[in-house]
């Protein structure tokens, strides 16, 4: 929409304003301004709006993000090489370009209420090895590139519901309920915004080295915009040692970590 307003001539001027004294025009255009800048921040703020979501409906996919539909995985590649697929049944992997052999694979299974095998990805491995399960709903892994994947489940060992990935102004959300990708945007506004309307739950990350690889949880948020920070490492796998995957994590609620 247009809002600009043309320059007056000194005639349209006259005709405009023949019963205005000089001495009121300008507050009288301050007025007209006000309400045309007004309009336009209300049409600016419905742009932001949040999308709908939950609904099942399919977009069609922006950006790096792509689905098979043979095997029904979703994937993505974040900026930096950061890898991930996600499927409604198997789980979710994520690998990285810059360290080949390396694999967090999130996993776990059950049937839903409509007699479907689904994951809950409440089982967290790093190269095979069982380092821990999830601790609560919501969980999210950060790329070293800055991108970050959110999913939010219906418990600790409930399905898997939905999938948001940002990364720069990449964002994506995934109703993993239908398996349908619901919004794709290159948009860093939405981005952002989404990203702050989520919770990040137990968020962790991975970091690469010149030695090696890390997974470790960096903080919680539970509620959103109240991150409570502590570092805790997972787990580390080297470069020289392919074969070997240090767990470092102690999970009370498993006998084998």
């Amino acid at each position: 929409m247009n809002n600009k307003i043309s320059p007056l001539t000194h005639r349209q001027q006259q005709s405009f304003f023949p019963a205005i004294p000089p001495s009121c025009r300008c507050y009288f255009l301050a007025v007209i301004f006000l309400l045309v800048s007004c309009k336009k921040d209300a049409e600016e703020t419905a742009d932001d709006e949040l999308p709908v979501l939950g609904t099942c409906t399919s977009v069609m996919p922006i950006g790096r993000i792509s689905f098979n539909n043979l095997s029904g995985s979703f994937f993505y590649q974040t900026s930096g090489g950061g890898k991930i697929e996600i499927n409604s049944v198997a789980g979710i992997i994520i690998t990285h370009k810059d360290y080949l052999g390396f694999k967090i694979e999130l996993w776990g299974t059950l049937t839903s209420n409509n007699n479907e095998t689904v994951t809950a990805a409440n089982h967290e491995n790093l190269n095979g090895k069982h380092i821990k399960d999830r601790f609560g709903s919501i969980r999210t892994i950060m790329f070293p590139d800055g991108a970050k994947m959110t999913f939010v489940t219906g418990g600790v060992y409930q399905r898997v519901e939905s999938v948001t990935i940002t990364d720069g102004a990449e964002v994506h959300h995934i109703n993993l309920t239908c398996n349908k990708l619901e919004y794709s945007a290159i948009s860093s506004e939405m981005a952002k915004l989404l990203d702050e309307e989520q919770p990040d739950g137990e968020a962790g990350a991975i970091e690469i080295s010149a030695t090696g690889l890390k997974f470790l949880n960096s903080y919680t948020e539970d509620v959103k915009g109240n991150k409570i920070m502590k570092r805790v490492e997972l787990g580390e796998i080297f470069r020289n040692k392919p074969a070997e995957v240090n767990d470092y994590f102690d999970d009370p609620r498993l006998a084998h970590t």
